[in-house]
């Protein structure tokens, strides 16, 4: 499909139920027990089938229809909370174009709505190139924390703007990007730089979550040198919420990975 067809497709499926919700386990990297997850939007076309975000999530930026995303995606995560129908706490991932004052308010509203405890909701904020008003994100996400939220920024470190962002942001936990941990194996700047990176946030008080391990030397690893989380394929693969039912059920959210 070209961008414009898919920009109607994608306004079609907002209206027609082609959304689904997968969640991805997050472990406690000491223990290695469940203790969240992350909620990953899935697109199912009805002719094409699963799209992938990487092809749509950039338009739906560029034409305005995140803001619309975000907040079914939260509805689903909050509702999905409250059913006790999957892991919890529950991560978002919000683009930082779509935090405003709107959006705080409707955040706030839907976990008085369904009755959730504020603090197992987790925004992660990944950097964008289009935004141009970082004071207004730093005050929602200044309202947000003083209501109970978590935040987090999202593959930290593979982008210009990180530092940035960690100065002039008010976070609680950091996702180190997952290309530093594939290469910090067998490359010694990687390894250097995912030292220090977990090093400064330690510093400043941040919980550190490493992405993409995907093998037992990864794990070693990033538990070597002191991440708190982890998330990835060698924990779990992110799953259709239908499917994510009786894990939720049965692990009671202290499921331990098998080593």
């Amino acid at each position: 499909m070209l961008e414009h067809g898919l920009v109607h497709e994608l306004r079609l499926a907002i209206l027609t139920s082609q959304l689904q919700v997968a969640v991805q386990p997050k472990v406690d990297i000491s223990t290695l027990r469940v203790i969240g997850g992350e909620v990953l939007l899935r697109w199912h076309h009805p002719k094409f089938g699963f799209i992938s975000a990487e092809r749509w999530i950039t338009i739906a930026e560029s034409h305005g229809l995140m803001p619309q995303l975000n907040r079914w995606l939260v509805s689903q995560a909050i509702s999905l909370i409250k059913k006790g129908t999957t892991l919890s706490p529950l991560s978002i991932n919000i683009s930082p174009t779509s935090l405003d004052n709107q959006f705080v308010h409707f955040l706030i509203q839907e976990l008085k709505h369904y009755q959730v405890d504020p603090s197992l909701i987790e925004l992660e904020i990944t950097e964008s190139t289009n935004v141009e008003n970082l004071s207004m994100i730093s005050h929602c996400l200044r309202v947000l924390r003083k209501n109970g939220v978590m935040i987090s920024l999202d593959d930290f470190g593979s982008g210009y703007s990180s530092m940035r962002y960690l100065v002039e942001l008010e976070v609680d936990k950091l996702k180190i990007d997952k290309s530093f941990i594939h290469k910090a194996e067998t490359n010694k700047n990687a390894y250097l730089v995912l030292k220090k990176m977990i090093d400064l946030g330690k510093e400043i008080n941040l919980k550190i979550l490493c992405e993409g391990i995907e093998t037992i030397p990864q794990l070693d690893l990033v538990k070597t040198l002191g991440a708190d989380e982890g998330q990835g394929y060698y924990f779990g693969k992110p799953e259709l919420i239908k499917d994510q039912l009786k894990l939720a059920l049965n692990s009671q959210n202290s499921l331990l990975i098998a080593v």
